[in-house]
């Protein structure tokens, strides 16, 4: 799944129990992403700029991650 650079938040429980979902490409744009938006996504990894929200989520709740 690639988010559009228009999203600017993602909402609480957005994508939970998408146990097949394993990347995400979240934009620089992005401000939020709600509570326990990937819950039991057990394959995610996130796909982020650098020191992006995005990338500092990833790190703060031990999902996997990679830098674009």
């Amino acid at each position: 799944i690639e988010i559009p650079e228009s999203v600017r938040n993602i909402e609480d429980l957005s994508f939970r129990g998408c146990e097949n979902l394993q990347s995400i490409v979240i934009p620089k744009t992005l401000k939020k992403i709600g509570a326990d938006a990937f819950l039991a996504c057990p394959e995610l990894c996130i796909y982020a700029p650098w020191c992006s929200y995005g990338h500092k989520y990833a790190e703060h709740f031990g999902i996997a991650y990679m830098d674009i």
